[in-house]
């Protein structure tokens, strides 16, 4: 867990130096140009929205795949009988029905 909170520090400082500060000098430019500032919005919500979705993989990966890991020996085995054999063992025959005439 704490090699993903690093690793997810280090993506946010990597994300905030490469491109959101050169985002917010190139909508400085833009400003007033309508199609310029459209695009940066779109391409903002794009990358956002592929790390939202790479954040969400990785902690269903580290959070998720624990359970696989702990087989602890407390489980025990379910006991299946068969139900044919369980029947015939829990029957009661009177002896004289079972003689024929």
């Amino acid at each position: 867990m704490l090699a993903f909170l690093l690793g997810f520090g280090v993506l946010l400082i990597l994300l905030a130096y490469f491109y959101f500060l050169p985002g917010t000098a190139a909508l400085a430019e833009a400003a007033g140009d309508g199609s310029r500032e459209q695009k940066l919005q779109a391409y903002s919500a794009l990358l956002l929205t592929v790390i939202l979705l790479l954040i969400l993989i990785l902690m269903m990966g580290v959070f998720g795949f624990r359970r696989y890991f702990n087989h602890s020996a407390s489980r025990s085995k379910t006991d299946y009988p068969d139900a044919w054999a369980e029947s015939a063992r829990r029957i009661q025959v009177d002896q004289d029905q079972d003689k024929i005439d």
